[in-house]
């Protein structure tokens, strides 16, 4: 497997000010998002995973085969419509990943701070994490056949979400407070 050297297409500097805090704190530190920066050019169409998307693998032996972008993604949970009950299990799970990853704990606060670096963070994991430094296998463009993941990766996987949810909460909590601070600020030197 070979990875991208160069900084994704799709990174824009800033992006966090324009409206896009949460893509820029949350999307950009997940593995998942980041599975498209592999540089799959030089492969095959019929090879290329498309993000992940085209790369099945089952969880276990018993199960059916799902795309590894869906395997990551589906780490903390599924999707839901918004209602008290829901609303209240996602606080209660919040509580408990700020408990189990304080801040405090969390290195990558001081030494990332930019949208740009989560993403780079992000397609580390990817590498690292999600394709086993290329060696992850997997069937591409068909559930037929599809590799049951090694032992102990969606366990991994997910404690890795979480961390990197966790994360992403704490900055984009650090963002709101800094665009908070300036626009407070701004009224006071326009009466001035």
């Amino acid at each position: 497997m070979r990875t991208c050297d160069r900084q994704p297409d799709h990174i824009h500097p800033g992006e966090g000010r324009d409206g896009q805090l949460a893509h820029s704190s949350g999307g950009r530190c997940s593995p998942a998002a980041s599975l498209c920066f592999v540089d799959q050019r030089r492969l095959p169409r019929a090879r290329r995973d498309r993000g992940g998307n085209s790369a099945f693998v089952r969880p276990d032996k018993q199960s059916k085969a799902i795309n590894l972008h869906m395997v990551w993604d589906s780490q903390l949970g599924g999707a839901r419509v918004a209602d008290a009950g829901s609303s209240r299990e996602a606080l209660n799970k919040a509580i408990l990943l700020e408990t189990e990853h304080p801040r405090v704990a969390a290195a990558e606060l001081q030494k990332s701070p930019s949208p740009e670096s989560w993403s780079l963070e992000g397609r580390e994991l990817a590498i690292q994490e999600a394709y086993l430094h290329g060696n992850l296998r997997y069937a591409v463009g068909k559930q037929l056949n599809a590799p049951v993941l090694p032992e102990g990766y969606t366990k991994k996987a997910r404690a890795i979400s979480e961390r990197r949810v966790t994360l992403a909460g704490y900055r984009l909590a650090d963002m709101l407070k800094r665009l908070l601070a300036v626009s407070t600020a701004e009224p006071e030197r326009a009466s001035n």
